[in-house]
This record gives C-alpha cells, sequence and structure tokens, in this order.
C-alpha cells in the first residue's frame, strides 16, 4: 500500500541567504510511505498510516526554521519511520518555488527516500 501526500503548501523560513530567515518564501511537500497492509481489507484507521498524522508531522518541522532542505527532509523521512512501524518506505520532496537566485526562473527542490 502506498500513501501519498501531495503538493501540500507552507510559508516558511528555511534558507541560507540573508532575509530568508526574516522573509520566508514558498514551499511545496510531497510525501510518500509504502507499507506492508497484511492479508486483511483495511477497515480500521488503526491499520493504516494516518494521513492527517503525517500531515501534522511535516506541518510541525516546516514550521521549524533550517538552512538546508536537506536536513528538512531526512528528518521528516526518518520521523515517519520512527512513528509509523509498519512503514518500510518514506519519501520526502520539498521544492523551494522562489529561490533567491539572481536570474532563475524556476524552483529548486530536494527529494530523500529511506527504506526500513
Amino acid at each position: 500500500m502506498t500513501i501519498f501526500l501531495k503538493d501540500l503548501i507552507f510559508h516558511a523560513c528555511h534558507g541560507l541567504y540573508p532575509g530568508e530567515d526574516r522573509v520566508g518564501g514558498r514551499f511545496v511537500v510531497n510525501v510518500e510511505i509504502e507499507y506492508d497492509e497484511g492479508k486483511e481489507i483495511i477497515r480500521t484507521i488503526e491499520n493504516t498510516i494516518n494521513y492527517e498524522t503525517v500531515f501534522r508531522l511535516v506541518e510541525k518541522r516546516m514550521n521549524q526554521q533550517e538552512a538546508l532542505l536537506e536536513t528538512l527532509v531526512m528528518e521528516i523521512a526518518l520521523q515517519i519511520l520512527s512513528d509509523y512501524k509498519m512503514a518500510q518506505k518514506a519519501t520526502v520532496r520539498i521544492e523551494k518555488s522562489n529561490p533567491p537566485i539572481e536570474g532563475i526562473q524556476g524552483s529548486v527542490a530536494v527529494e530523500y527516500t529511506v527504506h526500513r
């Protein structure tokens, strides 16, 4: 089974450049979690990974200032595996929509995948 949280949008103050810690920017987060659901049909939230609690985990971490996106993706993915014992693989991708790089038109992103 795979659960996706797609295109979660946050305004946050992550980055290395002057002013990013005060002004912040737009970030888009995508999470993919693979897990072994067993042989039974899932009928209760206790037998799956609750995407609302995953969202709250991501939201909490996105609200804590960090210089590097690499740190954020790794910490979120590792926390997912720690919190959800049934999770076998977690992929987290964070995109900075408007990076403060002179002349750039587009975005930058970092993605991290961790396996149990």
